[in-house]
């Protein structure tokens, strides 16, 4: 049984970070302050050096540091705008990738499933597969979690991101999008895009459809910046006790902070 795959370079795609309440401790109100700041600037490191390294492989994959001529590296470029990373740092990682030497890494998907209850799809890059199947395993191993077939907890959406420029409105969007097969919208959200402000909506939709959907938005003038194949759940997922809960957090920063991880996928919501 095939317990990973090998995905296309065209696949390459945002990794969802998990985040978590902090427990603060201190007894006054600066020291929840830094604290607060310290584990935010933990998760935006997180997400720069992810952004970084998606950059990095989408050149290597697609032989070219020019998002004209590579689209993986094009949406690569524009997650990362999107998700606020700095254009210095997007810039050195297209510097770095131009000057280092080989062929960069394939992207894997793996299944598995922690403590009997939560299905997980694990997508990393690796330039070496055994390797990172050892060490995923050395992982698990720690935290009652095996390699195992756990599709069948999950089905395929497509998300459809759109630029929505500032004279653009948000309601009409909404209802061009629910008329040609949109099953929701996200609320906007603003991002420094090209210079300017403008408002990312996220339009989900089923996987047979999106190509329809991608052609009607484009048709009538709206700016996809990307679009993803993602998983979600079938259901709501296994009801965790708190102990369980704590523990499949500990997990998953721990799965985090392994370099070759790009992106986690849960059966269930933590």
């Amino acid at each position: 049984m095939l317990l990973f795959r090998r995905a296309p370079s065209s696949q390459l795609c945002a990794r969802c970070l998990t985040s978590s309440a902090v427990s603060l401790s201190g007894h006054n109100k600066w020291s929840k302050i830094k604290e607060g700041k310290g584990a935010n600037d933990k998760l935006k490191s997180k997400i720069y050096s992810r952004a970084n390294r998606e950059i990095f492989f989408a050149v290597k994959s697609g032989d070219s540091a020019d998002p004209e001529l590579n689209s993986a590296l094009s949406q690569a470029i524009s997650r990362a705008k999107s998700n606020g990373v700095p254009k210095a740092n997007i810039q050195a990682a297209l510097e770095q990738a131009k000057k280092t030497k080989g062929n960069g890494a394939d992207l894997y998907v793996y299944e598995a499933l922690f403590d009997g209850k939560i299905g997980m799809f694990i997508e990393c890059f690796s330039d070496n597969n055994a390797r990172t199947v050892r060490d995923l395993k050395s992982i698990f191993k720690k935290h009652s979690t095996q390699l195992t077939a756990v599709a069948y907890m999950f089905k395929e959406k497509m998300v459809i991101h759109v630029d929505l420029r500032p004279q653009e409105n948000y309601d009409d969007l909404f209802n061009h999008a629910v008329d040609n097969g949109a099953h929701d919208l996200s609320n906007p959200y603003e991002s420094a895009h090209s210079g300017c402000e403008r408002r990312l909506v996220e339009v989900t939709t089923s996987r047979e459809d999106g190509g329809t959907l991608i052609k009607q938005l484009r048709t009538v003038g709206y700016e996809i910046s990307h679009s993803e194949i993602v998983k979600v759940p079938l259901e709501e997922g296994a009801v965790l006790d708190d102990e369980t809960r704590n523990t499949a957090q500990a997990f998953l920063e721990e799965l985090e902070d392994y370099p070759d991880v790009h992106r986690i996928t849960l059966s269930t919501k933590l």
